[in-house]
């Protein structure tokens, strides 16, 4: 049986002692009872009721708590939906050891330690002004060209939803078995999601739609700092995207504005009518060429099931971003 080839890592909370830790291991788990392998142990969710067979070993991703003595394992599983799965440590035993490392404060490998982070950001393209800018000669771009009938001319498409932790910025990621950017997005290892899932993604993602791969990138580099699995990562993007295109903000007053120039006084006054005067400073808008390109949404670390409305009044302010006083909302097609 091949070993794991995973930095060995233990990153310890020097604010908070007892606080649990993730850190990769070399080890195999031997179950000695039959418990639950959990998507995501916080919400106790185990798709496919899996459990893990006694007697049988598993190859130990991560742990979380004290090395001597953890409370939690992630496994390589058989399951066809997130084959990792956490594991209560008291269900098995492992073999071989842990080797320690004691990284610096947000040094590069506390930047990619599962479940460290403290806040998100859900990054919205305004998928005309993009493929105007940057975007020419993908696939999902060439096809918005000619159909202008496709709902991403009218709506914000799903960049990604990126866990965040003070101290990494922007690198925070890379959490599970990827560890680096391939050449193509596409290089990287595919994804298994649920019909419903696939479809609704598709519906707000270009990208996925045409085969271009995006989706992988933001579960890889992103999605993989979290504990729900490539279902529940994007279930959730799915369900905070859907709460920004259904508001006013998108379906009349951006709508309304197609090929015109609004203002940023515009923008922000629509965005908080529909969720609360706490949003305000939780939106940062960025433009390029004069044109609105993405929008940046500051959200909390537990998203749970909360509506967007409340989760924007739990969560941090975010820089207002570079758009000017006045911008264009692109229409369809290239100009």
């Amino acid at each position: 049986m091949s070993a794991l080839r995973f930095p060995l890592i233990v990153l310890w909370l020097l604010t908070a002692p007892m606080a649990a830790s993730a850190a990769p291991l070399q080890a195999q788990f031997m179950a000695t009872d039959a418990c639950p392998l959990f998507q995501s142990k916080n919400k106790q969710t185990n798709p496919g009721e899996h459990y893990t067979q006694v007697g049988q070993e598993y190859a130990v991703i991560e742990f979380l708590g004290n090395r001597d003595n953890p409370s939690w394992y992630r496994l390589r599983t058989a399951a066809s939906q997130s084959p990792q799965r956490w594991v209560k440590a008291s269900c098995g035993k492992i073999s071989g050891q842990p080797t320690h490392i004691s990284p610096q404060k947000n040094d590069a490998h506390s930047c990619s330690t599962a479940e460290q982070y403290d806040s998100h950001r859900l990054a919205l393209s305004w998928q005309n002004a993009f493929c105007q800018l940057k975007g020419r000669k993908k696939a999902e771009c060439k096809a918005m060209l000619f159909d202008a009938s496709l709902p991403a001319h009218r709506e914000f498409s799903l960049h990604g939803l990126w866990p965040n932790k003070q101290g990494c910025g922007i690198n925070y990621g890379y959490c599970g078995s990827v560890a680096t950017k391939p050449k193509s997005f596409c290089d990287y290892p595919a994804l298994h999601l649920s019909a419903p899932t696939r479809q609704q993604l598709e519906a707000l993602m270009p990208s996925a739609q045409f085969g271009t791969c995006l989706q992988r990138h933001e579960y890889w580099k992103h999605g993989s700092c979290t504990d729900d699995g490539a279902e529940g990562y994007f279930a959730q993007a799915i369900r905070l995207t859907q709460a920004v295109n259904d508001s006013h903000l998108v379906r009349q007053t951006l709508s309304d504005h197609l090929g015109k120039t609004m203002s940023r006084k515009q923008f922000m006054q629509a965005f908080m009518e529909d969720f609360g005067s706490t949003a305000a400073n939780k939106v940062s808008l960025q433009c390029q060429g004069g044109m609105l390109v993405e929008i940046l949404i500051s959200l909390p670390k537990a998203l749970d099931n909360g509506s967007l409305s409340s989760l924007l009044s739990q969560a941090d302010p975010i820089n207002p971003g570079s758009c000017p006083a006045q911008f264009t909302i692109d229409d369809p097609g290239y100009h």
